[in-house]
């Protein structure tokens, strides 16, 4: 007799492959969520047979390679108004070998069957956002089904599960992330992802593959583009000290400069260009990051020197040209050819409109002595620069005034720099912005696929907390070798590079990018993040009942500690604190926004 279960649980949920789920895990059959208008929401969803079987997600035929035998359909209903509305999306969810050797839920498969073995859990993603303006709005409440239909060979289907999802609608209106106020920042590495795809650098291919991450950015509401107009400027992350693992993680300048036979520099900005504008057409328009131009890497975790090819600069700048005179390829070698490269950079950059959006970023310098040195020959060429400092060292923060236009703490530091952040803040002025980020460090929290999945939701919280602009990590995906069955990437003697740290989105087998639970978590936190925003926003009484709700999930700020590269916050891993602060949140923003209209105008700013 072939029996059959499910259940339904939170977003922030990480299943294990082998792991036996107790017998209460499956005791939840109806879950309410309270939202606002427009609000993302996601849930997932467990099944488990007694035997094999075949799940779809759609109503297509779908059978085994072995042929017929049990299939299971899932089915989301509601009214045909509902259904349409709240955008509902299926996803199985797949799994990955974290650092223990375990296989852990991550990726969100594009796939529409799935084999599920028996007496195996497997977990679906649902996902979607409720309407942003609608009369369905007004009712209140919003009611879906999640129907199991069983089919055996050539037997008619029977109903054997069904799972019930409310949403009561609270009257706050989000914004979308794209014109939300966080600042993500997210890097992109092109070069990479062509090379994991084996598809030629800056091919229609390669565009194409490029519009499809630059377009899940521009939703997640990222702000700025990554541009590397020098090669090797993090020296591949030393890849060549892995020899276990070969895994080419270099980018190359994204300028294509050469000089004529008389000497003369001139600079092909074509593919600068189109990527620029790829990424402005996906709404990520706040910032042109410029890599490359100061503080390039010459080591990382070794102290063997990448090299450097000037004579006469020790900013170990790479740019290789090519030579009309010799028909040939070569590196700029001298300090005059340097500057009048950047200085065909700035014309450019004016030309276009965007010198306004750019900074020259500086990312964790090895050489701290030598960037007052470095900062000052480039305003010395053009006075107009301004930067971006990515700093694991909170004395650097107190170096730099008026040129420093965005600084990116990492969470060791701005912890330790918490009493130092406000008079920068003003020193910076309205246009300047302080932002923080987790690399390889700190252990938690963070983002890796060994971290709860609950700390990507939380990261935006933090931001709120600690009343910064917005949260920043070094890679949306650079690819080792295999990420799908190698995703760990360690330097010989080092801990520090735990599985997932390269990446937030997998490649598939088309060049759509796959994304993940860690990802997806991030996404529905930012967009709470944004009701927070709001709600401190209606006064100083709401504001003050906020901090301390705040308080008592994410711990008292004045506890915090650094010590070294970790951290001790003492934040909640329950995911219904959190939850509870949302829905006294949206209650406030409904009650205290409705009593001065009438009825609630509340919207996320």
């Amino acid at each position: 007799m072939f029996s059959f279960k499910s259940t339904i649980t939170g977003p922030s949920f990480r299943h294990e492959v082998n792991h036996v789920l107790p017998e209460n895990f499956w005791n939840s059959q109806r879950i309410v969520q309270v939202v606002g208008r427009g609000q993302l929401f996601a849930f997932q969803i467990f099944l488990q047979g007694s035997e094999d079987f075949v799940c779809a997600l759609d109503e297509h035929n779908h059978i085994s390679w072995k042929g017929l035998g049990k299939r299971i359909r899932m089915e989301v209903t509601g009214s045909t108004h509902t259904a349409k509305a709240l955008e509902i999306g299926k996803r199985f969810i797949g799994y990955v070998k974290g650092d223990t050797g375990r296989y852990i839920a991550d990726p969100l498969l594009h796939v529409s069957s799935m084999e599920v073995n028996g007496n195996q859990p497997q977990g679906i993603w649902i996902c979607g956002k409720t309407p942003q303006q609608s009369s369905a709005a007004e009712t209140g409440d919003l009611d879906i089904s999640v129907n199991f239909w069983l089919q055996d060979r050539f037997a008619p289907e029977e109903k054997i599960g069904n799972i019930q999802i409310r949403f009561e609608l609270k009257d706050f209106e989000f914004n979308s992330l794209r014109a939300d106020k966080f600042f993500l920042d997210l890097w992109q590495h092109p070069c990479n992802w062509a090379r994991t795809y084996e598809i030629p650098l800056w091919s229609e291919e390669h565009w194409e593959l490029i519009n499809h991450q630059l377009e899940l950015l521009g939703e997640m509401g990222q702000k700025a583009i990554t541009c590397t107009v020098s090669d090797y400027p993090w020296i591949g992350q030393e890849c060549y000290l892995v020899t276990d693992y070969p895994s080419n993680l270099f980018e190359y300048n994204i300028v294509r400069p050469r000089k004529s036979k008389q000497g003369n520099l001139s600079c092909d900005f074509e593919i600068f260009d189109r990527w620029v504008q790829t990424a402005m057409d996906r709404g990520i328009t706040e910032e042109i990051e410029i890599y490359g131009l100061m503080a390039v890497w010459k080591y990382n975790f070794s102290t063997k020197s990448f090299g450097n090819p000037f004579r006469d600069h020790d900013d170990a700048l790479r740019i290789r040209y090519f030579d009309e005179l010799g028909g040939r390829y070569s590196y700029l070698s001298e300090k005059k050819e340097l500057t009048e490269y950047i200085r065909e950079l700035v014309r450019h950059l004016k030309a276009k409109g965007w010198w306004d959006k750019t900074l020259v970023c500086v990312d964790e310098p090895r050489e701290a002595d030598r960037l007052s040195a470095w900062m000052e020959f480039l305003l010395e060429i053009e006075p107009g620069f301004r930067f971006k400092m990515m700093i694991s060292k909170p004395e650097l923060l107190t170096m730099f005034d008026k040129n420093v236009r965005h600084w990116a703490l990492d969470l060791p530091t701005l912890i330790r720099a918490q009493k130092l952040i406000p008079a920068k803040r003003a020193e910076m002025g309205p246009k300047g912005k302080i932002s923080w980020y987790v690399s390889c460090v700190p252990e938690k929290p963070n983002s890796t696929l060994s971290s709860p999945l609950l700390e990507n939701r939380i990261l935006p919280w933090l931001n709120f907390y600690f009343g910064m602009d917005g949260f920043l990590r070094w890679a949306l995906a650079i690819w080792p070798n295999d990420p799908w069955n190698r995703p760990r990437f360690v330097y010989p003697g080092s801990r520090e590079w735990e599985a997932g740290e390269m990446f937030l989105v997998y490649p598939g087998k088309s060049v759509r990018p796959i994304s993940s639970l860690r990802l997806e978590n991030l996404r529905l936190g930012i967009q709470e993040h944004q009701l927070l925003r709001a709600v401190s926003n209606l006064g100083r009484k709401c504001a003050l009942q906020l901090e301390e709700k705040l308080k008592s999930v994410l711990g008292d700020k004045s506890a915090m500690r650094a010590s070294g590269n970790e951290v001790s916050i003492p934040y909640s891993l329950k995911a219904e604190s959190y939850d509870e602060v949302v829905s006294w949140s949206l209650a406030r923003m409904e009650e205290l926004e409705g009593g001065k209209s009438g009825r609630s105008r509340g919207r996320g700013v």
